[in-house]
């Protein structure tokens, strides 16, 4: 199936009886809708529905000064039971203290598991790691968050022999 950047489509090469179609889904822009598409030379028109996104924004400042971070990133990480962060990767770049992503709903619930729950781990330069733990509920969440400054640790393992 071609589709041009007006969204028509053109599939030459379906069967000649009905066909459903899945479009859309947990991880798409869209709502997962099923159609069916008909050889019958009526022109289809699906309308696709947008997914409701969940808006997380907020501020990040420094705990001890109280001042704005200036850059940081915002990692996301799905729930494990552990409580560990593993497998993150960047969601968005903060600047002046601020951030803003839209998540897709699925994000926030669907790749955690029961009992878990979505983390954000906020981290910047000569700062501790922050994890975040998100709850779904609202489509609009709101985190002031406070980062720890870092501190140096230096030393050297030695073998026994």
């Amino acid at each position: 199936m071609v589709v041009d950047a007006d969204g028509r489509f053109a599939w030459t090469a379906a069967p000649d009886h009905p066909v459903k179609l899945v479009i859309g889904g947990s991880t798409w822009d869209w709502e997962e809708q099923q159609v069916e598409l008909v050889p019958d030379g009526t022109e289809a028109a699906i309308l696709l529905k947008p997914q409701a996104k969940i808006h997380v924004h907020g501020t990040v400042s420094d705990k001890a000064s109280g001042n704005l971070v200036p850059e940081f990133k915002v990692l996301w990480a799905a729930g494990l039971k552990s409580g560990y962060v593993v497998n993150t990767s960047v969601l968005t770049d903060g600047r002046d203290g601020k951030f803003a992503v839209d998540m897709l709903p699925d994000q926030v619930r669907s790749y955690s598991p029961p009992g878990t729950s979505t983390r954000l781990v906020f981290t910047a330069p000569h700062c501790v790691d922050k994890v975040v733990l998100l709850a779904s509920g609202t489509n609009d969440i709101d985190l002031a968050v406070e980062l720890e400054p870092a501190t140096d640790i230096a030393g050297g393992a030695l073998r026994p022999d």
